[in-house]
């Protein structure tokens, strides 16, 4: 299935030349930023899938983007978008990427259908994750946006809008699969390579200035890394099955749900989400939240943020024979990424499509988390509360 969004991707692009100005549309949008942590010795990355980040000197890498998208309508029902984006990734590169190449079609006012490559509906802000300018902050809190590595997958999904009294609702089923890869926390940057199938449901809510979400996704995940596929062939091998089939990621059933609320009144601004990530095997099983505030003066609108993510699993198994225990306790403690963060910061939008942005954030890590979502290596120990500057000038286009 993940070869539809190359077969739509194409399409799109060789119909532009018989495509006349109403029929066919180009945007864009793109970040330029740079961040500081106060650290020498760990690094701050505002994506999972980013193999390095930010230290104690100034960094362009964690969110600065750009992004181009084109769609073209074939009919009064069916149109096709594409959306390519290009920033700092897996491989260390800024190679760009397919982010979104689907078909749209319309069965009717209140029904659609798409099929292709569709970002994944994880999140209040899943529809305008990559695109800053739409919001208010520098970036989506990481302890609840970073849970997830997976942004998009190949595969359908429908979008039913009605109204219940005066409230209007967008109803979202999807199903598909997602390849993905992430880097590990460790100073190293670990590759790993998954992929899913998943499915859920999206429910959005709107009335007056107040935005509703809730949602669940599930997924049957396998995993891969080499240091990690090595300590469960040394498990098997001095007998420790039991534990090896714990520590695999062969099509383990996860989840993911949250749920989410924002207010807009046009100066005053509010929104928070609360999600869960049941992970089961190695990787942590985590709650985590943020609420924002802010308010709009004119051009300028100032807000803060306070933010947290929880590992709720355990960071260690008695029954795991020696040598290994240390090997897989060392494992599991890397992936207690417990953390809490509060932020500052201005926007300035000074003049059109164009926002200025500076963002202060103090970041801790829990009590018995080495580093939190921060890089850092953990036989170091513990790492100190840090301070995270952020300036970014965001567009859209």
């Amino acid at each position: 299935m993940h070869k539809i969004s190359l077969v739509i991707g194409c399409g799109v692009v060789l119909s532009c030349g018989a495509a006349q100005a109403d029929d066919f549309t180009v945007s864009g949008f793109a970040t330029l930023s740079a961040s500081r942590l106060s650290t020498d010795n760990a690094a701050f990355r505002s994506d999972s899938r980013q193999p390095n980040g930010a230290g104690n000197s100034w960094d362009a890498a964690p969110d600065s983007k750009v992004g181009v998208q084109g769609s073209y309508r074939f009919s009064d029902k069916l149109s096709a978008t594409v959306t390519g984006i290009a920033q700092h990734n897996v491989n260390n590169t800024t190679s760009p990427r397919i982010e979104w190449a689907y078909l749209d079609y319309h069965l009717s006012p209140s029904l659609e259908i798409r099929a292709g490559r569709l970002g994944l509906p994880a999140f209040l802000a899943s529809d305008y994750l990559n695109v800053n300018y739409t919001m208010t902050a520098v970036r989506g809190p990481v302890e609840v946006y970073s849970q997830l590595p997976i942004s998009h997958f190949d595969g359908v999904d429908a979008l039913w809008r009605t109204k219940a009294g005066n409230v209007n609702l967008t109803v979202q089923p999807m199903l598909g699969h997602a390849d993905f890869k992430a880097a590990f926390s460790d100073a190293a940057g670990t590759i790993a390579s998954g992929k899913a199938d998943v499915y859920g449901v999206n429910v959005v809510g709107e009335v007056g200035n107040w935005t509703l979400r809730a949602g669940y996704i599930g997924a049957k995940v396998s995993i891969e890394s080499e240091p990690t596929d090595q300590l469960i062939a040394g498990l098997q091998g001095m007998g420790a099955g039991d534990v090896a089939n714990r520590l695999a990621y062969n099509k383990e059933r996860s989840s993911f749900s949250g749920i989410g609320i924002a207010y807009d009144n046009g100066t005053l601004i509010g929104q928070s989400e609360y999600t869960m990530r049941r992970a089961h095997s190695f990787l942590a099983d985590t709650n985590a939240w943020y609420v924002l505030g802010g308010y709009r003066l004119g051009k300028f609108t100032p807000y803060a943020i306070a933010a947290q993510q929880k590992a709720i699993s355990p960071t260690s198994w008695s029954d795991v024979p020696a040598p290994m225990s240390s090997f897989v306790n060392g494992l599991l403690a890397a992936g207690n990424t417990s953390q809490r963060s509060l932020s500052l910061g201005m926007r300035w939008d000074f003049m059109k499509n164009v926002a200025a942005k500076a963002q202060y954030s103090r970041i801790t890590p829990d009590h018995g988390s080495s580093a939190g979502l921060l890089m850092y290596d953990a036989s170091k120990g513990p790492l100190n509360a840090q301070n995270l500057l952020t300036f970014s000038l965001d567009t859209v286009f």
